[in-house]
């Protein structure tokens, strides 16, 4: 590649293109000569809370479980 163009340095950019949603693309050119092209996920956070209510006149008959599992499906 020209590095020189009409007695002008010439500066070549780099940039990915249609990168994946969720990712970031990010160039390092720190290694001479090479670029190095990185595509990181950026996962979105939440939180979820929740409570779980019985109907069933405080245990009348004993049946209710010591603990309950929930799963949470996206």
């Amino acid at each position: 590649m020209n590095q020189r163009q009409n007695h002008k340095d010439v500066k070549y950019t780099v940039k990915e293109v249609n990168t994946p949603d969720g990712y970031v693309a990010e160039v390092n050119s720190e290694d001479q000569g090479n670029l190095i092209i990185t595509n990181t996920h950026k996962v979105a956070k939440t939180s979820v809370s929740g409570q779980k209510t019985w109907s069933d006149h405080d245990n009348q008959d004993g049946v209710r479980p010591d603990e309950i599992t929930v799963n949470l499906l996206a």
